[in-house]
């Protein structure tokens, strides 16, 4: 079985259970039930997905142009659903969840985006006042100039290798969504992956900076820096 036989093959099950609601539509979600509904949201979305599979790997093949036309026809039926502006019990109940749904996830993006402003702002910040603590640590011998330029350099150095290794994000994160996707039709395997992650990034972070006895304790808690490690002026 080549490759693009075993992607359909893998897929082709939700395929035809979207073009079967699709049908049974006929234009008109309303003829759907409920239930339906949102099976037709959660194909749609799939489909999408494995259309940009397969536009990326099977640009060329047939398969692609006819998941192509299926998801452009679901498209369609869920743009009449969106452009539906009457409010029955039935309307509330498919319409107005997932409308509630967008803007908890628009409100988690804003949380995240803002979370991430202040989780890099944080990263740079610590670095100087670790290495400057370093610095009072293992130089001790060393006038407060000398090691004052010692961290300066050691920050520098540090800090442009931080920002290399986060620019890998912009290429990891992307392909862990389409690799999720490969796997298992979803991005919820990666996105648990991520959370994992930032779970053992916090851990970490507690366990050597924060923690009483932590690098950063006594700063964090107004203690500051010694004055032998205090910028020079």
């Amino acid at each position: 079985m080549t490759t693009i036989d075993r992607f359909v093959e893998d897929r082709r099950a939700r395929w035809a259970r979207l073009g079967n609601l699709i049908f049974e539509a006929n234009g008109r979600v309303e003829r759907l039930a409920p239930d339906d509904v949102l099976e037709l949201g959660r194909l749609y979305r799939s489909a999408s997905s494995d259309l940009a599979v397969a536009r990326r790997d099977f640009a060329l093949d047939a398969a692609t142009e006819r998941l192509n036309d299926l998801v452009a026809a679901g498209h369609a039926l869920l743009r009449r659903l969106r452009r539906q502006r009457r409010f029955t019990a039935w309307d509330a109940g498919v319409t107005l969840v997932p409308l509630c749904c967008a803007a908890v996830f628009f409100a988690m993006f804003l949380v995240l985006f803002f979370a991430t402003g202040i989780g890099n702002a944080s990263t740079f910040q610590m670095i100087p006042t670790i290495m400057r603590k370093e610095m009072d640590r293992l130089m001790p011998s060393i006038d407060a100039t000398t090691r004052q330029r010692q961290a300066e350099k050691e920050s520098a150095a540090i800090t442009g290798f931080t920002s290399a290794i986060a620019a890998f994000g912009a290429f990891f994160i992307p392909k862990s969504y389409g690799t999720s996707i490969d796997l298992t039709g979803g991005v919820q395997a990666a996105l648990w992956g991520f959370f994992i992650f930032y779970v053992i990034c916090i851990v970490i972070t507690w366990a050597v900076y924060t923690r009483k006895g932590g690098l950063l304790h006594d700063i964090e808690r107004g203690g500051g820096i010694s004055s032998a490690v205090q910028p020079a002026e």
